[in-house]
């Protein structure tokens, strides 16, 4: 028998057009009964809606709609729902941008989740479930709001009632676990969806709450309440959608992240927020808490926040929120941008310079010192150029370069350049002078010196004019980083050996100039190459006593004689040392 060979597979076809989604005008993957999510409802009520009109539970309508998988807890629906937001839209014929933004916003707790993070490095299971207004729940048609599911939800907006926080028959918050699932058809939206729990905890799987939440007789609350209840709620909204937006508050600029954990860190001062993750925190004194921060946030200006803040006994500066000292404690917490701004910002004159400097008071607005490896995004406010990196202390030199030396008090003599260097440095810095006369190569008592001459700036009066020439100075170099490691410099420059024999390769000899001059080009050299001040150098490049009155007159003229020379040495110093020197010889800001 003749053996024929097999069929040959068809060839794939080239590309065509494709088949429409839309045949006729109607979309055949959306279910025929379009349910729209409702401005402001959350997807706990729009589920359990959509549920209803279809006669199936809201985990039979999710296992329809392609979202089939075992959800036993809140935090698992929040990610399958934002995983699927679309897909949902477009079967229940919503809104796709409507279903992101409802999702976005589930769990809302989890920003405050967010603030403990951020502030104490600590982290919390984020609660679930949701407050109600009876009154809204007893209107035609009602649904649940995203705005009741917060810990800072306490009031309605509409009816101007306290929200209630559990049912009065199970004794937890409706929605607060994923057994309301499996919740028959036929359930009115303003029952109870729980579960009750037996006396050992575990949920009693063939019973209902379904108490009537309707039932419940509203509080009356104050118009101060339902303010703050409303900005927190605008201030939460905007974290969630766009945490780094922009808002004003008070008169200051900041994102959305800096306002919500301002708020979040006045309830802190007012009651530890810790103990609203349990179940029998004192509600009244949140109310409180809210009704504080909102007045001291919706101030008009930051002097007013400051003033407010002070008649409620808020922002203390010897209390843990905003201390102004002393420095050993600045950087133990984060702190808020924001509120420093309104604190530091209303006790600014009364600081002495180095405060000043330390809390960068040269700004329009004072900040804290923050770690070298903070994240400056939400620990600076955006006037700040958070972006921008900061100055690195070991790119200032021993003295400031020629031409920045600050001369309103008519004195640019060493003295000054050394001293404004100093400040320069402890600018958003905690470090003592004694400590930073050391990281920049001067004697341990220069800081003595120093602290009389920023005395004497202010007593002549012109302290305001010297500090903002300092911030200004600072700020420049920040958007124009100095290009020298001057500490690596200094570094490198304590074993003269490494000077010595750059010059002797580049040229000068000690026996053709004799050991004297030849000292003085050593000397000079260094001086160019650390950016510091012969006057204030260690052995052996220090003067002799009866030297620095001549050294201005010396150092001209070796620049003039020996310049080559030391271009030479460089070069070979940063060829072929072990440890090169990185960047020019010299540099000044442009």
């Amino acid at each position: 028998m003749r053996l024929r060979s097999a069929a040959k597979p068809p060839e794939p076809a080239g590309p065509g057009r494709s088949l429409r989604a839309i045949p006729g005008g109607y979309d055949i993957d959306r279910w025929p009964i379009a349910c729209a999510i409702r401005a402001g409802e959350t997807i706990e009520s729009w589920l359990a809606r959509a549920a209803a009109r279809y006669g199936i539970t809201p985990r039979e309508l999710l296992a329809e709609a392609g979202v089939a998988d075992r959800i036993e807890r809140p935090g698992r629906l929040a990610r399958l729902v934002r995983q699927h937001a679309v897909q949902l839209a477009c079967t229940l014929g919503c809104p796709k941008a409507d279903v992101h933004s409802a999702a976005a916003e589930m769990l809302p707790n989890s920003a405050v989740v967010d603030y403990l993070s951020r502030y104490h490095a600590v982290t919390r299971p984020t609660p679930a479930g949701s407050a109600f207004c009876p009154e809204c729940l007893s209107e035609p048609d009602p649904h649940w709001k995203r705005e009741w599911s917060s810990i800072f939800a306490i009031t309605c907006g509409i009816h101007g009632c306290l929200l209630v926080r559990t049912c009065p028959r199970c004794s937890e918050q409706p929605w607060s676990t994923s057994s309301w699932l499996s919740q028959e058809p036929d359930t009115p939206i303003y029952r109870c969806p729980n579960r009750p729990r037996r006396p050992s905890g575990r949920m009693r799987r063939t019973r209902r709450c379904n108490f009537d939440l309707r039932s419940i007789e509203p509080f009356e609350m104050d118009a101060d309440a339902i303010c703050a209840h409303r900005l927190a709620f605008q201030l939460w909204r905007q974290y969630v959608q766009d945490p780094g937006s922009r808002l004003r508050v008070t008169d200051i600029d900041v994102t959305a992240t800096i306002a919500f954990d301002a708020l979040c860190q006045l309830v802190d001062e007012s009651v530890r927020i810790f103990t609203l993750f349990e179940d029998d925190y004192d509600r009244t004194a949140l109310v409180r808490a809210l009704r504080n921060a909102g007045e001291v946030l919706s101030s008009e200006s930051a002097s007013a926040a400051a003033d407010k803040a002070d008649d409620l006994e808020l922002l203390n500066p010897a209390g843990p929120t905003t201390p102004i000292g002393p420095d050993n404690v600045l950087l133990r917490r984060k702190r808020n941008p924001l509120l420093a701004a309104v604190r530091l910002g209303s006790v600014r004159a009364t600081l002495s310079p180095a405060a000043q400097l330390t809390f960068d008071c040269g700004n329009r607005h004072p900040r804290y010192p923050i770690r070298e490896n903070a994240d400056r995004t939400w620990q600076r406010l955006p006037e700040h150029c958070p972006a921008l990196p900061e100055l690195d202390p070991a790119r200032i030199p021993q003295v400031l370069w020629p031409g920045t030396v600050w001369a309103g008090a008519g004195d640019t003599a060493t003295l000054a350049a050394a001293a404004q260097a100093m400040a320069l440095t402890k600018i958003g810095d905690t470090r003592p002078w004694t400590i930073i006369a050391l990281d920049l190569g001067l004697p341990k008592g220069m800081a003595t010196p120093v602290t009389q001459y920023w005395r004497q700036v202010v007593r002549d009066g012109h302290w305001p004019e010297a500090l903002a020439a300092l911030t200004n100075l600072k700020e420049h170099l920040r958007h124009h980083q100095p290009s020298i490691d001057y500490q690596q410099r200094r570094i490198i420059a304590d074993d003269p050996r490494r000077l010595v024999l750059a010059l002797t390769r580049a040229g000068a000899s000690s026996r053709a100039m004799g050991r004297a001059e030849f000292g003085d080009v050593v000397r000079r050299y260094w001086e160019r190459f650390t950016g510091g001040d012969i006057r204030y150098a260690a052995f052996p490049y220090a003067l002799r006593a009866e030297e620095p009155a001549h050294w201005q007159q010396k150092r001209s003229r070796i620049d003039a004689d020996h310049g080559e020379i030391f271009r030479t040495a460089f070069e070979l110093m940063a060829t072929s040392e072990s440890l090169r020197p990185g960047g020019p010889l010299t540099w000044e800001p442009p």
